[in-house]
């Protein structure tokens, strides 16, 4: 619900996470980074903070077309399974008005420079 665009860093596909989850699907890293951001894309359109009530593993993997690749993004710390939904941990951190807020100008300040 923060807006029309997410923040990911541009190294992502050589992230340890990310070579931990392609190494645990079967993907490479590119496919598990477009992964990532429909999942992160999908979480900021619809959730506040990361949480989405209602919403388990099998619906969340059907939507990123993949059986392993929740299992693997619990592995690595990257989404939690609670008794009514999902969270993305430190969601709001990097997702949100807020952080959008703090990237956008930091944006503004290095340009300035």
């Amino acid at each position: 619900m923060a807006g029309d665009w997410i923040k990911m860093k541009a190294a992502l596909h050589t992230d340890p996470a990310v070579i931990a989850i392609a190494t645990a699907t079967g993907l490479d890293s590119y496919a598990v980074v477009g992964r990532l951001h429909a999942l992160w894309a999908w979480a900021d359109s619809h959730t506040e903070d990361g949480f989405a009530r209602g919403v388990f593993v099998p619906w969340l993997s059907h939507h990123l077309s993949h059986e392993t690749f929740v299992d693997a993004l619990i592995s690595v710390g990257w989404l939690c399974v609670e008794t009514d939904g999902i969270r993305i941990p430190n969601f709001t951190r990097h997702m949100g008005q807020a952080a959008k807020k703090r990237a956008a100008e930091s944006d503004r300040k290095r340009t300035y420079r």
